[in-house]
């Protein structure tokens, strides 16, 4: 997944689902994947989370 990929709605989908089923299996380590270096997560808490080793990290 590296680089600029034109993805389908479909295609799109499936990855969302995995990258929050892998988070419900409690599998961070397997999250890397889906992160990019500038990655940034918007949780439905009022705060950022600002890169994959402190999304983990929780």
């Amino acid at each position: 997944m590296e680089g600029n990929v034109d993805m389908s709605v479909e295609a799109n989908k499936v990855l969302v689902r995995r990258f929050f089923e892998t988070i419900e299996q409690e599998k961070y380590q397997d999250l890397k994947v889906f992160c990019h270096p500038d990655f940034v997560f918007y949780p439905q808490l009022r705060s950022q989370i600002f890169s994959y080793d402190t999304f983990t990290y929780f």
